[in-house]
């Protein structure tokens, strides 16, 4: 099975199967992040500042742990998990017919760049956060990023980034797009 190391306060989800402590702990505990027969490679672990975490797997598979008021973690509610838990952005893509290659955090929100260009979005909605013309909801259902020149149809996004109040992507002829605050 496939696992990573945790350090720090352990009260906000860092996968000790429940435990919370707070403190500095600087012991290393090994989180499991898959196990049975089909364990695949991480090739990518997103921390976000809200205490949510998120593991993107060699096979496309994205696992989630953490802090989850808002829906961030993408597992279709917002209970906080202490072990990590398969989120709808893997199911998602599979239904597209494609998968997930990246995944970023912001302050509270979730996102995940697919293969085909497309991105999608989970959690904190204010500001037009999920990038799905919504202004103040917020989700723990998986959202796509509509087209961010006013269109349905997204443009072909080849990196994204997440911040505190801000959604930003690249398309693949090397224009910056974000949405989020305009303040």
């Amino acid at each position: 099975s496939a696992g990573i190391k945790t350090y720090g306060a352990g009260g906000y989800g860092d996968g000790r199967g429940g435990t919370i402590t707070y403190g500095n702990d600087e012991s290393g505990d090994a989180v499991p992040i898959i196990t049975g027969s089909n364990s695949w490679d991480i090739v990518q672990i997103q921390g976000g500042v809200d205490g949510a975490y998120h593991a993107l797997l060699s096979n496309g598979d994205t696992y989630a742990w953490g802090q989850n008021a808002y829906g961030q973690l993408g597992n279709g509610n917002t209970t906080r998990q202490y072990s990590p838990v398969s989120t709808g952005f893997s199911t998602t893509a599979t239904s597209l017919s494609t998968t997930v290659i990246k995944i970023v955090q912001g302050k509270y929100t979730t996102y995940a760049l697919l293969a085909n260009g497309k991105i999608l979005s989970v959690g904190y909605g204010t500001y037009g956060l999920l990038g799905n013309g919504g202004a103040w909801s917020h989700t723990s259902t998986i959202q796509t990023v509509t087209g961010l020149d006013g269109s349905t149809y997204a443009k072909f996004y080849v990196d994204i980034a997440g911040g505190e109040t801000n959604g930003y992507a690249i398309t693949k002829d090397g224009k910056e797009r974000a949405w989020g605050y305009r303040g």
